[in-house]
């Protein structure tokens, strides 16, 4: 008797999912304008290694937060990459000193989860452009960025310049941790 295995959820044509830790989030509208965004088409993507599946990440992140382990890898990691973003950002001396403090004493609560839905049909529309060629140039940011032993994932983008709009919200938070 042959077991069936359920298929993979269809890639979704109308939205992305990331994983976003809160407090990076604030330091990354600080450092960079506008912050990355790295997203998959589908929430679980099975595909993707762990590190690039917002599903895995969220979990991930949320029980780390609950259970307050701040000698959590992941928490250990998000902490170094605040630190290089404030490093490499043009923020005064002092302002430098001031958010790396921040990042280094901040609650665990402020590492909290969100999952954000992006709305990949209003992204392309506020853009005037054909959602097929920018999912070709996000994709090509992506590849831009991963470097060896890293490898694309085969359901993963980076928007570079996703700019949050009050008339035209493109994300928003569906899931908090």
């Amino acid at each position: 008797m042959a077991i069936q295995v359920p298929s993979l959820p269809a890639v979704s044509e109308d939205y992305g999912y990331s994983c976003q830790c809160w407090l990076k989030t604030q330091i990354d509208r600080l450092c960079y304008n506008p912050p990355w965004i790295w997203f998959s088409t589908s929430f679980g993507a099975w595909t993707n290694v762990d590190s690039s599946n917002p599903c895995w990440l969220y979990l991930d992140l949320s029980r780390a937060v609950y259970q307050k382990d701040v000698g959590n890898r992941l928490i250990r990691d998000l902490r170094a990459q605040m630190l290089r973003s404030v490093d490499n950002s043009s923020l005064s001396p002092a302002d430098k000193h001031n958010v790396r403090a921040h990042v280094a004493t901040a609650a665990i609560d402020e590492l909290r989860p969100e999952v954000w839905q992006l709305d990949l049909n209003k992204i392309a529309s506020n853009r005037g452009q054909p959602l097929y060629n920018l999912m070709a140039n996000w994709r090509n940011n992506a590849q831009g960025q991963i470097a060896p032993p890293q490898v694309l994932q085969p359901d993963e983008y980076l928007i570079t310049d996703l700019q949050p709009s009050s008339r035209n919200i493109d994300y928003f938070v569906i899931i908090e941790g």
